[in-house]
């Protein structure tokens, strides 16, 4: 197996949510399609860190983001 996650970075407060909506594979390249949901309405006022961990099978191929993690 093997983990996979994807960190939003600092949010400047509650709400924010990470779904990994779907993964596939093709040609050796496996996509992790993602989404970053704000928040609606009210919000707690803390900083917060949003993230989605999923486990897979074991890929030796290359693991691509969509859309692309930001690389700061």
């Amino acid at each position: 197996h093997m983990a996979v996650a994807v960190l939003a970075g600092t949010k400047p407060s509650g709400g924010y949510r990470v779904e990994v909506r779907s993964v596939t594979t093709d040609k050796g390249v496996m996509k992790v399609r993602w989404k970053l949901h704000e928040p609606k309405g009210a919000a707690d006022s803390v900083i917060t860190h949003p993230s989605e961990c999923v486990l897979l099978p074991k890929f030796a191929g290359k693991v691509v983001f969509d859309p692309p993690l930001d690389p700061k």
